[in-house]
């Protein structure tokens, strides 16, 4: 007690001591109070205990709800972070994808482009041998045209009148026939009368019993209206070779030029027995009109239509006739 009455009164500085000691030394210090009667003191010191004690375990609550919160902020910043790179990744697969799908688009279409592109120059390429071949065609059926002069001058020079005008108009024939045969479109003005310069020619043959006909509706320009050579005259040849030359009694041949809706409409008719049809498509004049509609009708959105019939009395089942149509577009690109 003399000891502990001898340190009280000295009062070292509480500051000193080390925190770990507080609570021991204010045990010893109300048990000396309390020895010593003072009992007021020794509740004092138990009011500082009880709020020291208090105010550590402040201290350690704070303590462990920052070690709580500074856990959960990196469990948060953690997942966080692995959220942002779930979503990279899925960003960077959806890119990838995308990209992929694009590319395969790309190579797609650039491959159908290539497929369509050699389409069209294979068909091309058909066109232009078709036409070759037409051209071919046309060069093997000619006889040479200074051979040809040559006989009917030299037949000329030796006739007499009547024959010398036939044999004119033969030649004039033959040369309108070798200038219309070098193109592949004609006007269609220049086309009748080539027409009409053939008719002569063949009316000597026909007799006087044949008749033939032009009729060209008012509205139709025949010098703007442009078609394929040489086309009415096959169809007219086929009509005199075919259906009147042989035809016993009156011949008719007529040529109608109308118009409906955007086309010129030409139809060559005559009063023969018809065609068989099995027949007709073995006819080179046929095939040379079909193939060359077929080339023309691949550069042409408009088609070019040809079509041929029988005629027909309303009393008999046999045919008393035959027409052919051709219908040509406005614009039609020829050549």
């Amino acid at each position: 007690m003399d000891e502990a009455r001898r340190i009280m009164v000295n009062k070292a500085d509480e500051s000193l001591i080390p925190y770990s000691l507080v609570n021991i030394r204010n045990k010893y210090k109300r048990q000396y109070y309390e020895l010593t009667g003072n009992y007021s003191k020794a509740y004092t010191l138990l009011q500082e205990s009880i709020e020291y004690n208090d105010s550590i375990e402040h201290n350690l609550s704070n303590m462990r709800s920052a070690e709580i919160m500074s856990r959960f902020t990196t469990d948060t910043l953690q997942l966080h972070h692995e959220l942002i790179l779930e979503h990279k990744n899925a960003e960077i697969q959806r890119v990838k994808f995308t990209s992929t799908l694009a590319i395969s688009a790309a190579l797609t279409l650039a491959f159908m482009l290539i497929m369509w592109y050699l389409y069209l120059r294979k068909r091309r390429f058909k066109v232009q041998l078709r036409i070759m071949n037409l051209k071919l065609d046309n060069v093997r059926n000619r006889i040479s045209p200074h051979f040809m002069f040559n006989v009917l001058n030299n037949r000329i020079i030796k006739s007499d009148t009547k024959e010398t005008n036939e044999l004119t108009e033969l030649a004039q024939l033959i040369r309108a026939n070798l200038d219309m045969s070098s193109t592949l479109g004609v006007e269609l003005q220049k086309e009748l009368e080539f027409v009409q310069q053939y008719i002569r020619v063949e009316s000597y043959l026909m007799g006087d019993d044949f008749h033939f006909n032009i009729d060209i509706a008012p509205d139709v320009d025949a010098s703007s209206v442009r078609i394929p050579s040489m086309f009415i005259q096959i169809l007219t040849e086929n009509a005199i070779k075919h259906g009147l030359r042989n035809k016993e009694g009156d011949k008719r041949l007529c040529i109608n030029v109308t118009r409906d809706s955007n086309c010129t409409v030409i139809k060559v008719s005559d009063n023969g027995p018809g065609f068989n049809p099995n027949v007709l498509r073995r006819k080179t004049g046929m095939n040379i009109i079909s193939q060359t509609i077929a080339v023309i009708n691949v550069r042409n959105k408009d088609k070019i239509r040809f079509s041929i019939r029988n005629i027909y009395s309303d009393d008999s089942k046999q045919p008393n006739g035959c027409e052919a149509t051709l219908r040509v577009p406005d614009g039609v690109k020829i050549e």
